[in-house]
């Protein structure tokens, strides 16, 4: 009866949760194709056309701009290129159905956070505010509502789903030395994991730095030691899919235009933090661009003070890391 009554509070969190992460964003589902969404789907010949698949997988997200044998931006996203064939091959420009998916993906991305802190071990209730605060959080506006910001819908789905099957291994692993058993690799788990990590690393660059996560999932329940050789595999499928941008792009980075140089971009670093620790905590600004610009010299008011506030901020988030598990991969999250 316990367990039945456990699982049942379970299923209404989700279906709570579910409703409210669709809810709040339904009124995307009558919104039009806009901005790059005209360009990326509606005149993109590389996810209209069949015979054209295999060389919109294997190029650039902007290689349609030209002849498709240069590289036309640093983006090269085969997951997000995959999602527009799949929602062009069932809605074509029917806009209603590929905002219908995109609110999908931010519902499944909110319900398996929620199924993860459980299985870490955080209490239910606290689980369902942390991942409500998530769904409703208008930081995800653009993601969600702007179908060309899909990416990081995809790449949270993906990422979330292979630190799924990272914990299966770590429980495993942990029950052998326990158990004192033979050494026995978790494949089937590996597998899903990896395979989810790609998928992860197809949708957004930014998942070659989350690589460390699974170091930390696997310490949580095992030695350094073992974490290591568990986190390798990982590395290992980051760094081939930065080999093979690399050989896509034909160089590591394309030059953009009007981009900060160096030094700018160092003195910017603090300015940004502060600008989206603002997002996170203050989200009242919402715009079609965001107002911060790279920052050219050592001023109070645009490098000395962020960067003072900046330094405040991440002791205070590591003195919180430091009580458990969830508080630590959540800094390392942020």
């Amino acid at each position: 009866k316990e367990i039945l009554s456990k699982n049942k509070n379970k299923l209404v969190f989700l279906l709570i949760l579910a409703a409210i992460a669709f809810a709040v964003f339904a009124n995307t589902l009558s919104g039009d194709f806009v901005y790059d969404d005209k360009r990326q789907i509606v005149q993109n010949p590389l996810i209209q056309n069949s015979a054209l698949y295999g060389k919109a997988l294997t190029s650039d997200v902007w290689a349609f701009k030209g002849d498709g044998t240069m590289a036309g931006s640093n983006y090269y996203r085969p997951t997000f290129t995959a999602w527009l064939i799949l929602n062009f091959q069932m809605f074509g420009l029917n806009v209603f159905g590929w905002h219908f998916t995109s609110n999908l993906l931010h519902v499944a991305v909110c319900l398996l956070g929620f199924l993860l802190l459980r299985r870490w071990n955080l209490d239910e209730k606290l689980a369902f505010a942390i991942c409500l605060i998530f769904a409703v959080h208008p930081v995800h506006s653009e993601s969600i509502a702007w179908i060309s910001g899909s990416p990081d819908l995809l790449f949270g789905l993906f990422l979330l789903g292979s630190f799924w099957f990272a914990e299966n291994i770590s429980r495993a692993n942990s029950v052998q030395i326990t158990e004192k058993k033979a050494d026995s690799k978790d494949y089937k788990n590996l597998i899903f994991a990896l395979i989810f990590y790609a998928f992860a690393l197809g949708s957004k660059e930014v998942a070659i730095l989350c690589f460390p996560l699974f170091y930390l999932i696997f310490a949580r329940l095992a030695d350094k030691k073992t974490a290591v050789k568990l986190t390798i595999p990982f590395l290992s499928i980051a760094f081939l899919y930065f080999l093979l941008r690399r050989f896509t792009l034909g160089a590591f980075s394309l030059p953009v235009e009007d981009s900060p140089n160096f030094f700018q971009t160092v003195l910017t670093i603090p300015a940004m933090f502060v600008f989206y620790l603002k997002q996170l905590f203050f989200p009242l600004w919402l715009g079609v661009n965001h107002p911060l610009r790279p920052v050219s010299e050592i001023t109070l008011l645009e490098f000395v003070l962020p960067l003072i506030i900046s330094t405040a901020a991440l002791i205070l988030f590591w003195l919180l890391a430091k009580k458990s598990f969830i508080q630590k991969f959540g800094l390392a999250l942020f």
